[in-house]
C-alpha cells in the first residue's frame, strides 16, 4: 500500500495580517487557518443556538441584517430556521446539559410567539 504524503504551505510574504510590509527583523505573529477573524469565540453548542436565534429575529425583521443593515422580514426564513431549532432540539434528546436543553427548549418557544404575532401582523 502506498502511503499518502500530504504537503505543507508556507506564506513566505513579509506583510502583517493587516496588509502592511513588515520592517526588517519583526516576526509574524502566528495566525489561525482563519487569520484576522481568530478573534472569533470558540465553536460551542450555546453559541450556535444563539447565532440560529439571531438569524431567525432578522428573518422576523425583529433586528437589521447585520450584512445590509435592512430589517426586511422574510417569514419563511424565519419559519426554516424555527424549523432547524426544533429538529436540533429532537435529535440531541437526553444529550444535552440541562442548561443547553433550557436554552434551546426557551429560544424555540420564545421564537414561535414571534412568528406567530409577525404573521398576524402581514396576514403571512
Amino acid at each position: 500500500m502506498m502511503e499518502e504524503r500530504g504537503f505543507t504551505v508556507r506564506d513566505r510574504r513579509r506583510v502583517t495580517p493587516d496588509g502592511e510590509a513588515m520592517a526588517e527583523g519583526e516576526k509574524e505573529t502566528p495566525r489561525s487557518a482563519g487569520g484576522p477573524r481568530a478573534s472569533l469565540p470558540p465553536v460551542d453548542f450555546t453559541g450556535f443556538v444563539v447565532g440560529l436565534a439571531q438569524m431567525a429575529l432578522v428573518h422576523l425583521g425583529e433586528v437589521a441584517d447585520p450584512a445590509t443593515g435592512e430589517v426586511r422580514p422574510d417569514l419563511e426564513q424565519a419559519r426554516h430556521t424555527i424549523d432547524i431549532l426544533d429538529m436540533l432540539q429532537e435529535k440531541t434528546r437526553g444529550n444535552l446539559t440541562s442548561d443547553e436543553a433550557t436554552l434551546l427548549r426557551t429560544v424555540s418557544a420564545d421564537l414561535k410567539l414571534k412568528f406567530v404575532r409577525a404573521s398576524r401582523e402581514s396576514d403571512y
